[in-house]
């Protein structure tokens, strides 16, 4: 598999503070990627060193270029959605629809339309009249109508229910991901990705904390339920986490054999969320 993106030692610093330390990574083509992190991690930092829209310290490359000196050229391949959107709001929805037609090659008006037939957005729809979340589905729905081999979302969620979620990221696996293209999620909201991904990288105050393909993931963490009698001999395979739920106790493993671990216990799947605590709370200081 090509390399899509890698960084080298990459920084970022505003004032006296250190938002990206030493961050090295590499994106395969193809890859559906989560970015997961708590907010503040620096996940919304290195998505715009990746697009070129900041400056930073050490090296990056995307589609093999630099994005620092090739950005109008790499911004040609890309959709991006950043944490924060900025819409023109005295348009109405066709003459936005209209405007990112003229501005971009590559955008479709009649996928947008398809992504805004599932919603209750109209064209004759001023954007200063529609609600929050509307507006995150117009703009979600500019971003997916563009032929991009690289789609960037940064908590794209955000202000939409729980079923407009689940309808946005059924459209994504739907529409886009097709194994060519690669696909970046950054979001705290880790439990809505999880059935997505490809590959992992979790951030933690500016590092890179753990960064392998999903189902080395799943594989290499285990969440086991004993069997009576059986919380001992699992106390002895050294669980990385021990707590009562519902007054059963469940421990966490990283790395034990999980033919070992079924001896013992009932083994489940452990969360995302499960994950990323451990591997932050292992973090060296």
């Amino acid at each position: 598999m090509s390399v899509f993106a890698e960084t080298q030692r990459l920084a970022k610093q505003y004032g006296k503070t250190r938002i990206l330390e030493e961050v090295s990574i590499r994106i395969d083509e193809g890859s559906i990627v989560g970015l997961l992190g708590p907010n503040g991690a620096g996940k919304s930092t290195l998505l715009k060193c990746l697009l070129g829209l900041i400056p930073y310290e050490g090296q990056c490359r995307v589609l093999d270029q630099d994005p620092r000196r090739h950005r109008a050229r790499l911004m040609r391949e890309v959709a991006y959605v950043p944490d924060q959107s900025c819409l023109p709001l005295w348009l109405t929805v066709e003459r936005l629809l209209r405007l990112v037609a003229d501005l971009h090659p590559r955008f479709s008006l009649e996928r947008a339309h398809h992504f805004l037939a599932e919603t209750e957005i109209r064209d004759s729809h001023k954007l200063s009249q529609l609600s929050k979340g509307m507006r995150v589905q117009l703009h979600l729905a500019l971003t997916l109508a563009i032929d991009s081999r690289f789609l960037v979302l940064d908590e794209p969620t955000l202000g939409l229910d729980i079923t407009r979620r689940a309808s946005f990221w059924k459209q994504v696996l739907a529409d886009y991901c097709d194994g060519k293209r690669t696909l970046i999620i950054a979001t705290h909201l880790m439990q809505e990705v999880e059935h997505l991904l490809t590959h992992l990288i979790l951030i933690d105050r500016g590092r890179i904390i753990l960064d392998q393909p999903f189902e080395a993931v799943l594989e290499r963490y285990s969440r086991v339920v004993p069997r009576p009698g059986q919380e001992e001999a699992l106390r002895a395979l050294h669980p990385v986490s021990e707590q009562e739920i519902l007054g059963q106790t469940v421990f966490l493993f990283d790395g034990p054999p999980r033919s070992e671990l079924g001896r013992h216990g009932t083994l489940h799947r452990a969360s995302l969320a499960e994950i990323f605590e451990t591997a932050t709370r292992r973090r060296t200081p």
